[in-house]
């Protein structure tokens, strides 16, 4: 699955069938073929129990007799190298080989090659790990010695098999391997390994490894069929950050690279989601019950099996509870499937060919109906409270029904299509017939002004009393955005309903399909000093916001790597928006302050200042969220501004330039409306308009560290 971090509908709703009558009683209704599975079904026993049951004797294997290498063991772009003296066992998920147990000292030795993998890995390793590393040859190397590693690969298992017994003995598997998954706060070896068993011709290559380190622990992992990807991360353990989560062991990045491609060249998905139909239902508690009824499409023949994001765990306010998965079912017949490591791995039940569907339902429920500071509004956002698939495997048309109880108000991605109250029930279905990813729901005691202009209706929720002239400034700066950025970007504004809701906290936006959450400084932005000290800024974010209409919906970011196709974007056409609005010498001037402000934030960057590669920062202190935050929003659009002053002087004068800069940007969301926009197809328009190579220019200062200079 991709990085961290950060870190995703012409079905039929089951409650859509239901007269309006009964939806009180359905409100205060309490909670509630893939690959052959080696181990062996017992009587009776469900498929979703089968498929659990093979993943915990993937994580928890059996140990095997003890194994002969005849060398150090490579996997991906490592290479353990046994002491002498130092067992190597297969690891057995019920009789077939799932693995290798380097049981005993060991030397790791990593090698970073890609180039522009290298200085954010250098960058990594000064600041999360105990150990350096030594360049030579344009590559960077990580050693570590070892106390033991176990390596999860059914490929290499099954080649060390063929000289050995595959029966298990009577020594338990690593008690240090058994821990560490036990306390993890990051996905299991099988989840990557179901997905890749459940694939045609599985046997790729993927694996997953852990490392015993005598100066740090680390987690490999290999996928060369999914994501084409690889990651060697220092694994920490929570100490002081939360109580809740003490002991428990995180993932930091020390590098990332991509396999048998460069990092320009995204891996396509295998499976798609193309529609999803959800339903939410709260009972006016924190407890909501979520259904889902994704429509799955395979990209290519021969996947087996669907994984995407779901939360394991939300926190309630007093403590972790769990969000728990009730139904599973695949073409309306019950379906095999595991949820942990806040992922969830359906078994299709079938290998899907190229062009087919499958429709996956899901049923979900606990506390997410979380209101902070015992606010009296809840919000479902972009994090995976539904089954979310990956950025590039999620282009879904969607149907939303919303059933709260009196008197909060429910707002929705897409379109209204019915708004009633029924029985002290409120109810609201939205559509929208475009593909978007991660919808949102929020409910609360909102007062609502609606204002209509150019086609858009727009909503302005204000919490919990009227705010009308709050509201009307907010509508006449959201229309003047939308006008100004629909004529730099020549394109209208791409939604014709929008819930503008406020947020009862402070300096934050954020911007999901067809709804804005602003915060509250947006609506009051003088009434007093903390107001004041956020309210600064509060324009060019709520701009930022609108921006994100084009850059985010219209052109959709496939990974994490090209977050500043939105991001970036989104910053710099929100600058020439204000820019536009504020008009004449005033309008200049706001430019060059913004400017100012991207410039001085970008020059304190430091090592390993990728753009495209800003996701993959280890540590969590300010410095490092700081670090990633002046990537993608100083760096990123003052790169923007660079190309434009380049293409100034290549044109031979900067209104040539502006034009051919305004061009780029309209044929990026010209030609992939809707769609998954790439940085690299922003390189090939920029090479058929000009007619000269920009992929060196790009290399240098968004895959590479270095900072452009402009003329200010």
């Amino acid at each position: 699955m991709p990085h961290p971090a950060l870190r995703r509908l012409a079905a039929i709703f089951s409650l859509a069938a239901a007269s309006v009558a009964a939806v009180p009683a359905l409100l205060a209704q309490a909670p509630a073929a893939a690959p052959p599975a080696s181990v062996p079904a017992e009587d009776g026993q469900s498929g979703a129990a089968r498929f659990a049951r093979l993943a915990t004797a993937i994580d928890r294997p059996a140990v095997g007799a003890a194994v002969v290498l005849g060398g150090p063991l490579v996997v991906g772009r490592a290479t353990i190298t046994p002491a002498a003296g130092t067992a190597v066992r297969l690891l057995l998920a019920g009789s077939d080989p799932v693995g290798l147990w380097v049981d005993g000292p060991a030397a790791l030795s990593y090698a970073v090659e890609d180039r522009f993998s290298v200085p954010v890995a250098r960058r990594n390793v000064k600041r999360a790990a105990a150990f350096g590393g030594s360049e030579q040859d344009g590559r960077l190397m990580i050693t570590d010695p070892l106390r033991g590693a176990v390596v999860w690969s059914w490929s290499l298992a099954a080649g060390a098999a063929r000289d050995s017994a595959p029966v298990a003995g009577d020594t338990a598997f690593s008690p240090w391997a058994a821990e560490v998954l036990q306390q993890a706060l990051f996905s299991p070896p099988s989840n990557l390994l179901l997905q890749e068993r459940g694939a045609e011709g599985a046997g790729a290559g993927a694996a997953y490894a852990l490392f015993d380190g005598e100066r740090e622990d680390l987690r490999l992992v290999v996928d060369p069929r999914f994501d084409r990807h690889e990651s060697l991360d220092v694994l920490g353990t929570v100490t002081r950050r939360s109580e809740l989560y003490k002991g428990r062991r995180l993932a930091h990045d020390l590098a990332d690279q991509p396999i048998g491609r460069p990092w320009w060249e995204a891996a396509p998905p295998a499976l798609i989601a193309s529609h999803l139909a959800l339903e939410v239902v709260s009972d006016g508690s924190q407890h909501v019950r979520v259904t889902s009824r994704t429509t799955v499409r395979a990209v290519r023949g021969g996947e087996g099996v669907w994984r995407v994001d779901l939360e394991s765990t939300v926190y309630d306010g007093r403590g972790l509870s769990p969000l728990v998965v009730e139904k599973v079912a695949v073409d309306g017949e019950p379906a095999g499937w595991v949820h942990q490591g806040d992922e969830l791995l359906v078994d299709l039940g079938r290998r899907l060919a190229a062009g087919q569907t499958a429709e996956v339902e899901v049923v979900n429920a606990g506390a997410l109906a979380l209101r902070p500071n015992n606010d009296n509004y809840w919000s479902l956002t972009t994090w995976p409270w539904y089954p979310q698939p990956p950025l590039d495997a999620e282009l879904a048309s969607l149907d939303i029904r919303v059933l709260v109880p009196e008197p909060y108000t429910p707002f929705a991605s897409g379109e209204t299509t019915s708004r009633l109250t029924v029985g002290g029930v409120n109810m609201l279905r939205t559509r929208l017939e475009r593909p978007v990813q991660f919808p949102v729901v929020a409910a609360g005691r909102y007062h609502v002004v609606e204002r209509e202009h150019g086609g858009v209706k727009l909503n302005v929720a204000s919490y919990a009393f009227g705010k009308e002239k709050a509201a009307d400034r907010l509508a006449r700066l959201f229309f003047g955005a939308a006008d100004v950025l629909g004529q730099i970007l020549g394109t209208p504004y791409p939604f014709a309903e929008v819930d503008v809701v406020e947020i009862n906290d402070w300096g934050w936006g954020q911007a999901p399909a067809g709804v804005v959450f602003i915060t509250q400084e947006a609506y009051n932005p003088i009434s007093d000093e903390l107001s004041r000290v956020y309210s600064g800024g509060v324009n060019g974010r709520y701009v930022h916001e609108v921006a994100h209409a084009w850059w985010g919906h219209v052109l959709k970011m496939p990974t994490y790597e090209e977050q500043w196709l939105t991001e970036s974007f989104a910053d710099y056409s929100a600058a020439l928006a204000l820019q536009a609005m504020a008009g004449g010498k005033k309008g200049d001037r706001e430019l060059q302050r913004i400017l100012r402000d991207w410039k001085s934030r970008s020059e304190q960057l430091g090592d390993g200042a990728s753009i495209f590669l800003a996701n993959y920062l280890a540590g969590e202190d300010e410095g490092d969220h700081r670090v990633r935050r002046d990537l993608l929003y100083s760096k990123g659009p003052l790169v923007l501004h660079a190309l434009r002053q380049e293409l100034g002087r290549q044109a031979g004068s900067s209104e040539k330039g502006d034009r051919i800069f305004q061009a780029v940007l309209r044929a990026m969301l010209t030609n992939f409306a809707f769609r998954h926009g790439e940085t690299r197809h922003l390189v090939g328009i920029l090479n058929q308009v000009t007619g000269t190579d920009w992929q060196p220019w790009f290399e240098r200062y968004v895959y590479g560290t270095e900072i452009p200079k402009v003329d200010l």
